[in-house]
């Protein structure tokens, strides 16, 4: 969790955040429905949790490991 952390600069952020971040890192960008699966996966494996729902049907997420 290292990277993500490295790459938010942050502990907490919300997935169109995380979306940008990895589309200005990796070349051909990447899809907001990727970006919540990873991050679905990346909480069942206890590196994340969702904070819940904000405004704009976004998602916050904190690391937690």
């Amino acid at each position: 969790m290292n990277e993500i952390k490295e790459l938010m600069q942050t502990d907490t952020f919300t997935s169109r955040e995380f979306n940008r971040k990895l589309n200005e890192s990796i070349e051909h960008g990447w899809n907001s429905k990727v970006t919540l699966d990873f991050l679905y996966v990346a909480e069942s494996l206890g590196m994340v949790k969702c904070l819940g729902q904000t405004s704009g049907n976004q998602y916050s997420w904190k690391i937690t490991s």
